[in-house]
C-alpha cells in the first residue's frame, strides 16, 4: 500500500508473519524505515483511505 503525504510516499508493507505492518517513507529517491508502529489502529488514523 502506497500513501502520498505533501511531497512525500509512505509504503506500508505487511510482512510475513507480523500482524502490524512496517511503514516506510520514500522521498528524494531514498526509502527509509518511518516509524515502528505497535498498534494497526495507529497506522489507520495516520494514513486513512
Amino acid at each position: 500500500m502506497l500513501k502520498k503525504k505533501g511531497n512525500d510516499y509512505y509504503l506500508v508493507r505487511l510482512e510475513k508473519d507480523k500482524a502490524i505492518p512496517n511503514v516506510y517513507v520514500y522521498s528524494n529517491g531514498v526509502t527509509k524505515p518511518y516509524k515502528t508502529y505497535t498498534d494497526l489502529k495507529d497506522i489507520v488514523m495516520e494514513f486513512p483511505e
